[in-house]
């Protein structure tokens, strides 16, 4: 990254981090207990991006050997400095804990609404431990996260019934990332479907999702991105889309 970034400021001088709020959700599903974690400045410059900075949470928590399926094991939704930026094809969310296939390291990337409205809770992501008694959904809306029962939704089939009944007890913008049968029955290879298809398909995700009781993920909000110069970002980015359209 350059030191002048118009997204994220200077990354020297201790001038405050842009780019980030600066904080993550912790929501332990076996103790129902909701915390935030302020993320300092020096990580958000040492882990720059989603994957990176959900890495660094994750060390925290997985000790050698951890078994994946086991509620200590966390699961990460993290976004980057430019989610939310209008930044053409960088609005991603990256999925991330120890995949249950291998046992190592795993990360998932999705796109869709998913990734600007989990930004738009106020939080650069959402950190997500321990085992629900019973089938539930986390609903995320402007800074406040309730857990919400989902046992009417576990087992009823494809992903696309979850996300239409959800949609009936949540805000008509609310993005929603959910599991089907497979992340319910612990497969290896499940995924994680937001935006009515939208897929994040790698390492399993959908199965440490499933291991949790945890049925969907479902985020609303429209706090913005800060940004270090929001005119200059404006000129960088109507000449990357320039780029793009000329070169396509």
């Amino acid at each position: 990254m350059k030191a002048n970034c118009w997204i994220c400021n200077p990354i020297c001088g201790g001038r405050p981090m842009k780019g980030y709020f600066g904080k993550f959700l912790k929501i332990d599903l076996t103790s129902g207990q909701t915390d935030e974690l302020t993320i300092k400045d020096d990580d958000l410059k040492t882990y720059v991006g989603g994957s990176t900075l959900a890495a660094r949470l994750i060390y925290d928590y997985v000790k050698p050997g951890m078994d994946p399926p086991a509620p200590e094991n966390p699961i990460v939704f993290a976004t980057g400095p430019f989610t939310g930026s209008n930044v053409p094809m960088v609005s991603r969310a990256a999925i991330c804990g120890i995949s249950p296939g291998t046992g190592l390291w795993g990360e998932a990337t999705t796109g869709g609404k998913f990734p600007m409205r989990l930004k738009g809770t106020g939080f650069d992501g959402i950190l997500i431990t321990g085992k629900a008694k019973k089938p539930v959904y986390v609903y995320v809306k402007d800074g406040t996260a309730e857990i919400r029962n989902a046992s009417h939704l576990w087992g009823t089939g494809d992903i696309y019934t979850t996300q239409e009944k959800i949609k009936t007890e949540v805000d008509d913008k609310a993005s929603i990332a959910c599991i089907g049968e497979g992340g319910e029955r612990l497969i290896h290879y499940a995924n994680i479907i937001n935006d009515e298809g939208r897929a994040a398909g790698r390492c399993g995700m959908g199965a440490l999702m499933g291991s949790k009781n945890l049925k969907a993920l479902v985020v609303s909000g429209n706090r913005k991105t800060p940004i270090s110069d929001p005119e200059k970002l404006k000129q960088t980015i109507a000449q990357a889309r320039d780029s793009i359209q000329s070169n396509a």
